[in-house]
């Protein structure tokens, strides 16, 4: 019987890993691409910028907005969330051109959707030790073996959400001065989304000058 719970407790164990490996490799991995920077742009930094998600959903876009308000705070930046202002929907450009003169933003951050695509890529094959306990007919002990096992390989499909991002530089001509796409690996959740993209842009923004460096 001793043996029997020795076998089951180093049973128990690989798959414990392997499920915390799992788990681990289910999360969101944000990048930047087709980044663009007006060369122009000097400063000095943003400081009062106002959030703006695209989404239809308002819960979406809620949390959307606190995501990157959330950010901003981190950076000096007072970020506010549109939806402050206009809780029922998105606001078209004149609502924002109104919101802007009365609230003296210096900066808007927009983002919105970017459709998604999808990729299949091969895992390969591995070997791998597994345990294989047998009772033994003489004596009536349980023992315990370890044998390889392979594990052949298999096709997984990915999916890749992007997110279109600008900031729009409101102190002079307001122009925009940043652009940049982001592509989500297999995310999991809009909220997920939202807290990669935050995190990744706000240091990209802070690395070109438009925020301060923390």
């Amino acid at each position: 019987m001793i043996a029997l719970r020795s076998a089951r407790r180093r049973m128990v164990l690989p798959a414990l890993l392997a499920a915390l490996a799992l788990t681990a490799g289910c999360a969101a991995n944000t990048g930047l691409s087709n980044m663009w920077r007006d060369p122009e742009f000097s400063g000095p930094p943003l400081r009062n910028v106002v959030v703006v998600a695209i989404r239809r959903n308002n819960v979406q876009r809620r949390l959307w907005e606190d995501g990157f308000a959330e950010q901003f705070d981190r950076y000096g930046v007072r970020a506010t969330p549109s939806y402050r202002l206009f809780p029922e929907q998105v606001p078209d450009t004149s609502q924002l051109l109104g919101a802007i003169a009365d609230r003296g933003f210096d900066g808007v951050l927009i983002t919105r959707r970017a459709g998604s695509s999808t990729e299949d890529r091969y895992v390969p094959g591995y070997v791998t030790t597994r345990p294989v306990t047998y009772r033994s007919p003489w004596t009536g002990w349980y023992h315990t073996a370890w044998t390889n096992v392979y594990e052949p390989g298999y096709v997984e499909t990915d999916r890749l959400v992007y997110n279109d991002v600008e900031l729009w530089d409101l102190r002079d001509t307001g122009d925009i001065v940043w652009a940049g796409t982001t592509h989500t690996l297999n995310p999991s959740s809009s909220a997920e989304v939202n807290d990669e993209i935050s995190k990744v842009i706000l240091p990209e923004l802070a690395r070109q000058g438009f925020v301060p460096r923390r």
